[in-house]
């Protein structure tokens, strides 16, 4: 039995120094990543405002788009028209002339 016990507590001692271990290694990693966080932060939040502008004049453009997209329907539509009274003129004068 006492073979079984010092086995029992070599692997407990074992065990301790392994989650000791693995709690030094996970202050270093959190200490390794606040200081790459502050380091990189500036650079994060430029790049965040940048998209934000790009965002915005996308929206721009869009806007500018479907407002010439009208403006185009529109002159499509007077066009239509205008060559139908052209039409309904020709029609009339060639009438006239017979």
């Amino acid at each position: 039995m006492g073979k079984v016990y010092t086995l029992i507590l070599r692997y407990l001692k074992k065990i301790k120094k392994s989650i000791i271990f693995s709690i030094q290694n996970l202050n270093l990693f959190f200490d390794k990543k606040k200081t790459i966080d502050t380091a990189y932060k500036p650079i994060l939040d430029e790049k965040l405002n940048e998209v934000k502008g790009l965002k915005d004049k996308l929206n721009v453009i869009q806007n500018k788009n479907a407002s010439f997209e009208k403006q185009i329907k529109h002159l499509r539509s007077s066009v239509i028209k205008k060559e139908k009274l052209i039409k309904n003129l020709q029609d009339i004068i060639s009438q006239r002339q017979n």
